[in-house]
């Protein structure tokens, strides 16, 4: 007789806890092949970032999915964080409901994690910024370690992400 456990599907999704900037829980891939869900429901419109780390000395080799009220995907990622931790930005609409489907890969499949959902925080002054710099540095918090997973919009001119750490994004302008 097979019957689901709280969390074991989409029907049976266990709600995010509210931290501080968004949502969060800890959890634990006991077994091979186990997938974990949770749920959250946007409280403001605009990109968030979702991430799946190892917790506790764990070695889960993470994998996030996450879907949105009508169970489609919208994101996924495997190993854009840190070592085999997951990371992902989702565009999200205040009022809508959505899932999170956290996994272990076959080359770690168990193990503990923690699931966030934060939106990005970015300070920036450019008061200071000489007419032709050719760089901006950004500070902020939850930017990818890979600089291709972060995009930065300008409201003139264009640029690259050339360099970035958790906490710090590097533009190359490109057109000024």
């Amino acid at each position: 007789n097979l019957s689901l456990e709280l969390g074991d599907s989409f029907d049976t999704a266990i709600a995010l806890t509210a931290i501080t900037g968004g949502f969060g829980a800890d959890g634990n891939i006991s077994v091979d092949g186990e997938e974990d869900y949770f749920t959250f429901t946007a409280t403001a419109t605009g990109v968030l970032q979702a991430s799946l780390d190892q917790i506790n000395g764990s070695s889960i080799d993470t994998f996030i999915s996450i879907y949105d009220s009508s169970r489609n995907l919208v994101a996924s990622d495997d190993d854009s964080g840190d070592g085999l931790n997951s990371l992902a930005n989702i565009s999200v609409v205040a009022g809508d409901v959505y899932f999170v489907k956290a996994t272990g890969t076959s080359y770690s499949p168990t193990g503990a994690y923690r699931v966030t959902i934060v939106a990005l925080t970015v300070t920036l002054n450019s008061d200071n910024l000489a007419s032709n710099a050719t760089t901006l540095t950004i500070a902020g918090t939850g930017f990818s370690t890979i600089a291709a997973n972060n995009t930065v919009t300008l409201s003139s001119g264009t640029g690259t992400v050339t360099n970035a750490t958790a906490t710090q994004l590097t533009i190359t302008f490109t057109t000024l």
